[in-house]
């Protein structure tokens, strides 16, 4: 019943997978495979004067033309194979803004990549000479990732490129990421900035709430969607898009449900095989003691064992 309220059809494709979909318009699988991803954050931020008010609450501005900023969000990233999140150009600056609701520490290499190819764009826009004399005078790089991560506790931090690397010294490359919580009652005076980021974490801690509460997942959603509707919250965003936004919440939450058992099973992998490590040092230390109890026991059969 809840199934057809939500406008979604039940389908058994075999006897193994069971599928949600809508209509001719919308799939949802229990693994998401899609490169190409649409979020809520990307589909809200992605427009002018919504971009201008984040960008504002997040570097104490107040710019008021939307029509002098460029929205520059990759539709495909050429290495990573899938589109960023949010990219624009005002003031001179060049804002590169990404969506976590995991976190995740190779965030400064994403944007490195993601820089790379935005200033490639410019460059090729511009007919720069990157070969002549003269210097070229680029928009100064910003990189804000905003976390809503279940997990995360602190309010603000930074992640550096230059962690990676194997070896520390002096580094020619760096890169930096700003981490922001966005979840509801973290980073106050930025979310009293921008009313559409408090209205998202609001929708998410909603539908937070009602999953903990132990209603099933798809329940949770709808039921998170239709308070805030009732609520003037998102209002008019959720009417519009309220199937993609049912698909996107329930492929993020894959997504998170998948990231964690690929870390069990990291864990697990590496206790089988320190086990079975130990196992071996313990075998040869008892034969080491055996032969030992036999007589000396030269340097190059104890190396080999």
């Amino acid at each position: 019943k809840w199934m057809a309220m939500l406008g979604l059809n039940y389908v058994r494709t075999n006897s193994d997978s069971n599928i949600l979909c809508e209509e001719e318009s919308y799939y949802v699988s229990p693994r998401p495979v899609r490169k190409f991803k649409d979020t809520i954050f990307n589909l809200l931020f992605n427009k002018p004067e919504e971009a201008l008010q984040l960008f504002n609450a997040l570097n104490g501005t107040d710019y008021k033309d939307a029509s002098a900023l460029r929205i520059m969000t990759l539709e495909a990233g050429l290495y990573l194979g899938y589109k960023n999140d949010v990219a624009f150009m005002v003031a001179d600056r060049l804002n590169l803004y990404e969506h976590q609701s995991t976190e995740n520490a190779n965030m400064p290499l994403r944007g490195l990549l993601y820089f790379t190819e935005e200033y490639q764009r410019l460059i090729d826009e511009q007919k720069m000479n990157l070969y002549g004399e003269k210097l070229l005078r680029l928009p100064l790089p910003r990189y804000i990732v905003l976390c809503n991560a279940a997990d995360m506790e602190e309010e603000k931090k930074i992640l550096r490129l230059s962690d990676a690397y194997r070896i520390k010294g002096y580094a020619s490359l760096e890169c930096t990421a700003i981490v922001y919580n966005i979840n509801a009652g973290h980073n106050k005076e930025i979310m009293e900035g921008c009313r559409t980021l408090s209205e998202y974490a609001e929708l998410i801690r909603r539908q937070r709430e009602s999953y903990r509460a132990g209603t099933e997942l798809l329940p949770s959603i709808a039921e998170a969607i239709d308070s805030c509707i009732r609520d003037n919250i998102l209002k008019e965003f959720l009417l519009g898009n309220r199937k993609g936004v049912i698909g996107m919440l329930l492929e993020e939450y894959d997504e998170e449900k998948q990231r964690e058992l690929d870390r069990r099973d990291n864990f697990e992998d590496g206790k089988t095989e320190g086990k079975a490590e130990g196992k071996t040092e313990g075998k040869a230390e008892a034969l080491l003691m055996l032969l030992a109890e036999m007589g000396d026991v030269p340097e190059s059969v104890r190396e080999r064992i």
